[in-house]
């Protein structure tokens, strides 16, 4: 998926956060939802001392710089996945790596030249612009929908996981029990607050 903006660095800095807690051995949702009340007094605290005041020193290059990372942080969950494909695959047939590889260089190309098309001189520049902004988009969907076709199932290209009916995950109650974590962890919680409130601000 393509993530613009801080949605990209929220996503990483989730991800990061449910692998600490799995390796931690605590219980994500808690903590996160810790994390996510902590984010919220610090903004609050921020909002009413105006500190928006201070976004004028924030420069292109500070927005560079967490893009940058965002970037990286893709490419190695993208590279650790097509990796694991590789070392799970059965030695004597390599079909459904090869193939998985050959899938992600074909959208990762396909992308690239997409992109490039609006310094083209093709067509106008409302056609280049909206090339540029969909297709990307459109070549996700369709590498997904070509994954989906019962003669190239046969490969065993892994997917996500999806439940075949409406349910919550690992079968978890509506509410988050917040107490359920020491109250330790509950305090510790407001340090990795400051990072996503940084991610916000």
């Amino acid at each position: 998926m393509a993530f613009i903006a801080p949605t990209g660095l929220t996503l990483a800095f989730i991800s990061g956060l449910f692998r600490y807690c799995t390796l931690k051995n605590l219980p994500f949702l808690p903590v996160y939802t810790w994390v996510g009340l902590w984010t919220s007094f610090y903004m609050i605290m921020l909002g009413l001392q105006g500190s928006s005041r201070f976004i004028r020193y924030c420069t292109r290059f500070t927005d560079e710089i967490f893009n940058g990372l965002l970037s990286m942080n893709f490419l190695y969950e993208a590279i650790s996945s097509l990796r694991r494909n590789f070392a799970q695959a059965d030695p004597t047939n390599l079909t459904m790596p090869f193939v998985s590889l050959a899938m992600a260089l074909t959208t990762f190309a396909s992308t690239m030249k997409v992109i490039a098309f609006q310094g083209t001189r093709f067509f106008n520049q409302t056609v280049r612009n909206a090339i540029k902004d969909f297709g990307p988009v459109t070549i996700f969907i369709g590498m997904s929908i070509l994954n989906q076709q019962s003669w190239f199932r046969t490969v065993g290209v892994p997917t996500l996981v999806v439940p075949s009916s409406f349910q919550l995950s690992g079968g978890r109650q509506w509410l988050v029990p917040l107490m359920s974590v020491p109250w330790t962890v509950r305090m510790l919680c407001c340090f990795p607050a400051i990072l996503l409130t940084s991610l916000f601000f």
